[in-house]
């Protein structure tokens, strides 16, 4: 089994690598850090979302709330009063959702409207009351 991990290079940064499980000697904790050893070096495992966030940025990931990190490129809706995005275009209660920071609203708002076109080939407009879609696909999320 393969597993991302963070190799520490000699300039300071860091590279995130795959590493063989069955290539992993011992694994023990190094200033709060656990630490995978091998035969040739140590690897440094990911272990917040801030890491997950630098590595996986390049990959159309995006942290919208400090709880979460996004794919982007699956997000189809945002509900901008309860501050939530969902990846189906229309919404139930059972649908899966990542909630969004008020602020990454903000910053993001152009982004994340860009990504819900491209992953719906819909333009999405929204009303004054509660962020609901314009009446022609005005969504109740009950």
């Amino acid at each position: 089994m393969q597993m991302p991990v963070l190799r520490k290079l000699k300039d300071g940064t860091s590279e995130m690598v795959l590493i063989d499980i069955e290539d992993v000697l011992y694994i023990n904790i190094e200033n709060r850090s656990i630490v995978y050893h091998t035969r040739e070096e140590t690897f440094h495992h990911l272990s917040t979302l801030s890491d997950l966030d630098e590595y996986l940025g390049d990959q159309g990931f995006d942290m919208l709330d400090k709880t979460n990190i996004v794919n982007m490129s699956q997000v189809k809706y945002l509900d901008e009063t309860n501050g939530n995005i969902y990846f189906d275009e229309e919404p139930n209660k059972g649908s899966p959702f990542a909630s969004v920071a008020f602020i990454k609203q903000k910053v993001l708002k152009k982004e994340i409207t860009a990504a819900i076109r491209r992953n719906t080939g819909k333009t999405l407009t929204y009303s004054a009351d509660k962020g609901q879609r314009s009446t022609q696909e005005r969504l109740s999320i009950n």
